[in-house]
């Protein structure tokens, strides 16, 4: 591997340890207690950066972060409605996560079990034929026609304005429309040689909760994850976020007033412990 070559070279390394998954990886490397970490953390770049010509092509830049203790997360929620998981997780990511976000001091909010929208192309394999194209004819007009690209400039006057193409496409009906090639002079289109279906991404992941209280389990759609800023002061964030989800009137202003919110960890008594 690449990766595990160029940063096993790295002085100070106590353990590496490495995770594959379809079409993503994780390499997490321990170092003993004399080695500077930022130091060590220069080391991997400049490690990862020399082996990036050896990945396989189409591979995104590898992330690098320095794992801090006080960075894990000072609250986590559970989040279930009486929806679709769909249009619960688009009420959940773009009005609870940016709700939490405007607190003082939240630096990020993750999300997590959601189930996005996913425009699906499925493909008929005897049209294919019929019309003389293949699977990679069909994806390189969709990457080609589903684009915003810079448009140049124009200039005004005394003013210059920047243009932009605009060509992304939003909805189902406009993937069918798009031209893969011509034949016998005629324009071949996706709708032609597949289904097109506005639906919804492939579920991975959920949550369930357990409790003593009560027999079998609770199943809760979302997990959210809220991470503090590293210069502010995590006890005064928690409880803010903590009473922003309390108020009566943050469901109804998010459109979730028949939603459960279900806080199932929190931080405060031992950053208050620790005085963080």
């Amino acid at each position: 591997m690449p990766l595990e070559d160029a940063i096993s070279s790295v002085s100070g390394i106590d353990e590496i340890n490495v995770w594959s998954f379809e079409g993503f990886a994780d390499i997490t490397c321990t170092f003993v207690l004399e080695r500077d970490i930022e130091g060590a953390a220069q080391d991997i770049r400049e490690k990862v950066a020399g082996a990036i010509d050896r990945l396989p092509r189409d591979t995104l830049p590898p992330i690098i972060t320095k794992q801090d203790p006080q960075s894990d997360p000072i609250m986590t929620l559970l989040v279930s409605g009486p929806m679709s998981r769909r249009e619960l997780t688009e009420i959940a990511d773009k009005q609870i996560r940016r709700a939490i976000q405007t607190v003082d001091g939240v630096g990020s909010v993750d999300l997590n079990g959601g189930q996005g929208r996913q425009v699906r192309v499925l493909l008929d394999a005897q049209k294919l034929t019929a019309h003389n194209f293949t699977v990679l004819d069909v994806r390189s007009a969709l990457q080609r026609e589903n684009i915003e690209a810079p448009g140049g400039r124009m200039i005004t006057g005394p003013q210059e304005l920047g243009l932009r193409t605009l060509g992304r496409v939003t909805s189902a009906e406009q993937f069918g429309e798009i031209v893969i090639g011509t034949r016998g002079g005629t324009p071949v289109r996706v709708r032609d040689v597949a289904q097109v279906e506005d639906s919804a991404q492939e579920l991975r992941t959920w949550s369930a909760l357990f409790r003593k209280d009560i027999p079998g389990r609770t199943s809760f759609p979302f997990k959210f994850s809220v991470n503090r800023e590293s210069t502010l002061c995590a006890s005064r964030t928690t409880c803010e976020a903590s009473s922003m989800i309390c108020v009566p009137s943050f469901r109804p202003a998010c459109n979730f007033r028949w939603s459960t919110i279900f806080p199932i960890s929190s931080r405060l008594r031992y950053i208050r412990s620790s005085n963080i």
